[in-house]
């Protein structure tokens, strides 16, 4: 079996903007970003003694933890508060550097941005911000760029 090489993150690019509008990347106050679904699922079992699992619907949800910013035009107050309640469209790739392809695919959709914590931090330490942003229907996977 050939040894596959796991992506190192080190270059992501969230890019976010109302429905249909600009789209602003989020840039150097983010150190960790997850797309990652979330699917019940409920075990039946028959008379014979056979057994069967069945999956419900995928929820996705975009999980960003930042340092909150108030200063820097690029910052996560400056960029998300704004958007809060709206559906969003967002961009994500793996690594910003380099173009997409099928060896560094976008991910892209809607997403509903929640409110988002002012402050979270205790005195000498960075204030730290998680925002889960609920996907709206299922984000897209494409080894192309978006038109």
């Amino acid at each position: 079996m050939p040894v596959v090489d796991p992506h190192i993150l080190a270059n992501p690019s969230l890019k976010i903007g109302p429905e249909g509008g600009t789209l602003l990347e989020v840039i150097c106050t983010g150190h960790n970003i997850e797309l990652s679904p979330e699917q019940d699922s409920n075990d039946y079992d028959s008379w014979c003694g056979g057994s069967v699992r069945v999956y419900g619907p995928e929820r996705w949800t975009l999980t960003l933890t930042a340092y909150q910013s108030f200063s820097d035009p690029d910052g996560l107050w400056t960029i998300l508060y704004p958007l809060r309640g709206l559906v969003c469209d967002f961009e994500l790739t793996p690594d910003s550097t380099v173009a997409v392809s099928p060896t560094n695919p976008i991910a892209t959709g809607r997403v509903r941005v929640p409110s988002i914590s002012f402050l979270a931090g205790a005195i000498n330490e960075a204030s730290e911000i998680t925002v889960e942003m609920p996907v709206q229907g299922q984000p897209t996977f494409s080894e192309t760029p978006p038109a």
